[in-house]
């Protein structure tokens, strides 16, 4: 089997679970890490196995032996980082949210086509085997047609002017922290567009919001999620039907 050679932008938290994780599968190695800083580069490469450390992240996009890139930067340098890789003709895993809009999705999705490459946003939920299990249950007609979404997600997250999660500059707050979770869930089980949005957001600091609640519809499903700053929320995700 063919061995996977991954580059790994950014040394943060996720990115070091990501490694951890990839440790398990048989397909693929951390082969290089690019960082701003190259001491961290070189330490994160040494405490994973990586055989090559850049500063900087352009290095690692023209290494020819890189096969795909997993971006793990803060929200806000995700399209920078994508178009730049995708430009050197590299597969791309981003971590969520892909983009911080629907525009720059676009647009990356439209240079992924350009230069024949793969382009996906690293969202874990939908590999759950839960996850996967309900959606085959849906589709085999087991709680007939879905008539119902809700869905939650949110933990305290405490305010700090100086912190990544209430900072606009850098795409803080709670919708792309962690209210994309339940609008993945509600993405992966109807698969449209939701219409006739109402959403509710406490604005904490400077734009940022720490609290939003979203009804809308899809079709004939009624859907209704939420995600917290302020609180921990039931963190859970029911599709309902007619029959269950």
């Amino acid at each position: 089997m063919k061995k996977i050679n991954w580059g790994i932008v950014g040394c943060g938290r996720i990115a070091a679970q990501f490694c951890e994780d990839l440790a398990h599968t048989n397909n693929g190695v951390a082969y290089a890490v690019a960082a701003r800083n190259g001491d961290d580069a070189t330490a994160f490469a040494s405490k994973y196995g990586a055989a090559n450390a850049y500063e900087g992240y352009q290095a690692l996009f023209d290494d020819k032996n890189v096969d795909v890139v997993y971006i793990a930067t803060p929200h806000n340098f995700h399209f920078k980082n994508a178009s730049d890789a995708i430009k050197a003709g590299k597969h791309v895993l981003c971590e969520k949210p892909i983009t911080v809009s629907a525009e720059e999705c676009k647009q990356l999705s439209l240079l992924a086509k350009k230069h024949d490459v793969f382009l996906m946003e690293a969202m874990w939920t939908y590999f759950l085997p839960a996850i996967q299990k309900a959606k085959k249950w849906v589709e085999q007609g087991r709680i007939g047609t879905i008539k119902h979404v809700k869905a939650d997600f949110g933990y305290p997250v405490p305010f700090n002017p100086n912190g990544r999660e209430y900072n606009p500059d850098l795409a803080g707050g709670c919708l792309l922290d962690m209210g994309i979770y339940p609008l993945a869930i509600t993405n992966y089980f109807l698969n449209n567009d939701l219409e006739n949005l109402h959403v509710r957001a406490n604005i904490r600091y400077k734009g940022v919001e720490d609290d939003v609640l979203i009804t809308a519809n899809c079709g004939d499903v009624m859907v209704s999620l939420a995600t917290s700053f302020q609180c921990r929320l039931g963190n859970g995700a029911y599709i309902i039907g007619d029959k269950g």
